[in-house]
């Protein structure tokens, strides 16, 4: 079993304050201290791809990462630029955008804005995506989650997570926070403050409970902001919902009926929250509420232009494409301009009603 055997000899400069305590403690007086680590850190016995070093502050994490793998400087963002910018110039806008997605910041308005006006969750998952974007092997990134509150961090970390296997990078993060374990997902974790090392089974992470509600327009004012579409209002006339993970607001869906077809309800604005992104919430959300219009006799169909939506339509049973990307929206022969600058697909729920009660509970249903 491989040892890893760390010592930090650190200098001490004797001044007046230090030598004052040393007294009033009756610490000894010396010259330098030295930080001693050791620990059994098996990690090459197998192929990993994610691993996690935990433990209470001083136990000895970050001196680990560094002495195993080192870890990186924070890159240091251009504070007038926006965030796209502040990625490799030879990386494709696209390929930015997908790994900003792809770890849970989807929200187009907040791309454009500086680093330094984004949320602590916003800015942790920038961080996160543009260590992703070096070629180190493995990525480090120390007190992962540390900044966030623990909802953000645990539905943060199961997006990280899930980006990494898909790419086959390897990850290892340092974190004080045990609770990142049954989301983030790793093979194996050493906890410094028991000097123990775990191999882990892979496991389905822990459900995210939705509490779904109906709402009013109103309730966009909430969630606007992080929409492509903040200029424009939401119709009175929609049918709104709103989910709740642990009794936050997380996602918003409004739909509308479509003019000249009868029994036809279109998707018109769906935005999840950033602290919210990365793990279906959205998606979980549309299904519902295509579901309560099928139970009512309503076809439900949609268009998107992000690309993590598109890829997902694709993948679902309960959707299939009825238009490719193009520069022009058309469902059933009618053709709309609005989205005449994008690249749109237009999509149709085919999967399974919901039971007419809860049809009826929404207010879909006279009976």
């Amino acid at each position: 079993m491989p040892r890893v055997d760390l010592v930090v000899d650190t200098p001490i400069h004797r001044s007046g304050r230090v030598m004052q305590v040393e007294g009033q403690f009756d610490l000894p007086p010396e010259k330098r201290r030295a930080f001693a680590v050791h620990a059994e850190l098996p990690f090459e016995e197998r192929d990993w791809r994610i691993g996690a070093v935990l433990g209470p502050s001083g136990s000895g994490k970050s001196t680990i990462l560094r002495g195993c793998w080192g870890i990186p400087e924070p890159f240091a963002w251009d504070q007038s630029a926006s965030v796209l910018d502040g990625f490799p110039r030879a990386m494709k806008v696209q390929d930015v955008t997908r790994i900003l997605a792809s770890i849970g910041f989807s929200s187009p308005p907040a791309w454009l804005r500086p680093f330094s006006t984004l949320s602590n969750g916003e800015q942790f998952r920038a961080s996160v995506a543009r260590a992703l974007c070096e070629d180190g092997d493995p990525i480090v990134i120390d007190e992962f989650t540390s900044v966030v509150d623990r909802t953000v961090a645990r539905i943060g970390a199961a997006a990280i997570g899930s980006h990494v296997r898909a790419n086959e990078r390897r990850l290892v993060v340092g974190s004080c926070h045990y609770d990142i374990v049954d989301w983030l997902q790793p093979d194996w974790v050493y906890d410094s403050g028991g000097a123990t090392f775990s191999w882990r089974c892979l496991q389905r992470r822990p459900p995210i409970e939705l509490e779904v509600y109906r709402t009013t327009a109103q309730t966009w004012r909430l969630f606007g902001p992080h929409h492509y579409l903040t200029h424009a209002p939401i119709p009175q006339a929609s049918f709104c919902t709103v989910a709740l993970v642990e009794g936050q607001p997380a996602s918003f869906l409004s739909t509308l009926a479509q003019i000249g077809h009868a029994g036809m309800t279109r998707g018109s604005r769906l935005v999840t929250l950033p602290d919210f992104q990365g793990v279906g919430i959205g998606h979980r959300l549309e299904e519902f509420v295509a579901s309560l219009l099928k139970a009512a006799g309503r076809r439900y169909v949609g268009v998107t232009a992000h690309p993590s939506m598109i890829a997902h339509k694709r993948k679902s049973p309960n959707y299939v494409i009825v238009r490719e990307p193009s520069l022009k929206r058309k469902h059933a022969g009618v053709v709309e301009a609005s989205s005449w600058k994008r690249l749109t697909v237009s999509y149709e729920y085919v999967g399974p009603p919901a039971s007419r009660a809860e049809a009826a509970a929404f207010g879909l249903l006279d009976d």
